[in-house]
């Protein structure tokens, strides 16, 4: 047993010999037994470039080595390697193979990263079948926020494939970056006249030589989902020349697709880039075209549920579950502030009500205006019988009116003015003009103050 963090990878021995985790082929007889201080126990694939091997360290942790045929001198794979390890450097770890040794100036050269245990996406779809669609919105979510911190690197991945997503238990990783270049790329480790890359996974923009931007990988994302969506490549999966023909003038065939997932699909796999959606902004798209119904469904019985895109899915619904959560919460701030509001607003009318009670005329009126008799005072021998508007009976003397207060020396009923010396004129509708300290203003000022009017008369 080899330890992993939380985990345990388990090489036991069975006859005499090692029996490999899965995906996993036996050393061939020219392979060697051991690079940078790492025992070689089988192949993890192989390429253009060299062989991926699995290894154990000196601690018996299990480490994946990317290393160079060993007959090979050329110093273009060893700038390419160099390049690959730099590329892994810049990538946060959750959502690739961490870089654990750089031995690119050795000879062979090779690099060593962590092992990621999980099945690829190839070996899932071609042995299990297409996903069903809760599965495959978590991967489709994984693998965008992994091109998200990709090109938030300033790295374009340029090769994403199924073979390149393994679905560990905590999330699809996104590896292999070795025809990765920087953003903006133009050139890069590829041969004059060549476009790397694999058939029916490379951008149109790329097939007829233009520059990589990060609108490829975003095509190579449509091309992911809709193949674990339907369980082929929406190019077809013949002959590459005819593929590259397809991809460049005719439309995805994505038939049997996850509707809620076809929108998403379809704006990835444009023939022009601009129209393509980025990366960031995929999860979200994603999470609003989830249907509710989708959270409701029954299983189907004995499901294929790949174990990196549990934690996915996990990470999906609690997102959605939060922003509900949110929402609830800010419409509760919503209702209490309007709550205290009306509060507020009915212990002023109360207040106001009372005020007027007591002095028999509103708190606030212009200067000089007759004081309406009280609504509460009984006038002296009022008749029984109600009168016309206006009206009053011979016998019920009329209220004389009120004697406004005299204005302090220097104020007159259309000026004041303030501690500071500033003079406010009252003249018309609205703030006419300022000169000086003098402001004019759209309000006249009352007669007296709110404590005034609580005084007895003197």
């Amino acid at each position: 047993m080899v330890e992993r963090g939380l985990r345990m990878v388990s090489l036991s021995v069975a006859g005499g010999g090692v029996v490999l985790p899965p995906g996993v082929r036996p050393l061939e007889i020219t392979d060697p037994a051991e690079i940078g201080g790492h025992q070689l126990v089988g192949r993890l694939g192989s390429g253009g470039m060299g062989v991926v091997y699995l290894g154990n360290d000196r601690k018996g942790s299990l480490a994946a080595i990317k290393a160079a045929h060993n007959e090979t001198t050329d110093e273009k794979l060893r700038r390419r390697l160099r390049a690959e390890a730099a590329c892994v450097r810049r990538v946060p770890s959750a959502y690739t193979a961490r870089l654990l040794a750089d031995g690119t100036e050795q000879t062979p050269p090779f690099i060593v990263t962590e092992y990621v245990e999980g099945r690829s996406l190839e070996d899932i779809i071609e042995n299990d079948g297409p996903l069903p669609p809760e599965q495959l919105r978590a991967l489709a979510t994984g693998v965008a926020r992994a091109l998200a911190a990709i090109h938030h690197a300033g790295l374009i991945h340029r090769d994403l494939k199924p073979t390149n997503v393994l679905l560990p238990p905590s999330g699809p990783r996104v590896i292999d970056f070795g025809i990765a270049q920087e953003i903006p790329a133009f050139g890069g480790a590829t041969s004059d006249g060549m476009v790397m890359g694999s058939p029916g996974w490379i951008s149109p923009e790329r097939l007829t030589r233009s520059p990589a931007t990060p609108a490829a990988d975003i095509f190579g994302w449509g091309c992911l989902i809709a193949y674990a969506g339907t369980g082929r490549n929406p190019f077809g999966q013949d002959d590459p020349e005819d593929v590259a023909q397809r991809t460049i003038h005719e439309p995805p065939d994505l038939d049997g697709l996850e509707s809620s997932l076809r929108p998403q699909v379809q704006a990835a796999l444009a023939k022009d880039p601009t129209e393509r959606p980025a990366a960031r902004e995929l999860p979200a798209w994603l999470s609003l075209q989830d249907p509710a119904a989708a959270e409701d469904s029954v299983a189907p019985e004995d499901p294929v549920v790949p174990d990196g895109l549990v934690a996915a899915d996990r990470e999906l619904r609690r997102g959605r579950h939060s922003r509900r959560a949110s929402a609830t919460r800010r419409r509760a701030r919503r209702v209490t502030a309007f709550t205290a509001g009306s509060a507020a607003l009915a212990v002023a009318a109360t207040l106001t009500a009372m005020l007027v009670a007591h002095t028999g005329w509103p708190v606030w009126r212009k200067p000089g205006a007759a004081a309406a008799p009280p609504a509460h005072a009984a006038t002296p021998h009022r008749s029984a019988v109600p009168q016309p508007r206006g009206a009053h009976s011979a016998s019920a003397p009329r209220m004389p009116p009120a004697t406004p207060r005299p204005y302090p020396p220097g104020q007159t009923p259309g000026n004041t003015t303030t501690h500071d010396g500033e003079q406010r004129t009252a003249a018309g509708q609205g703030l006419t003009g300022t000169t000086g300290r003098t402001v004019t203003r759209a309000t006249t000022a009352p007669p007296t103050t709110l404590i005034d009017n609580l005084l007895p008369p003197k």
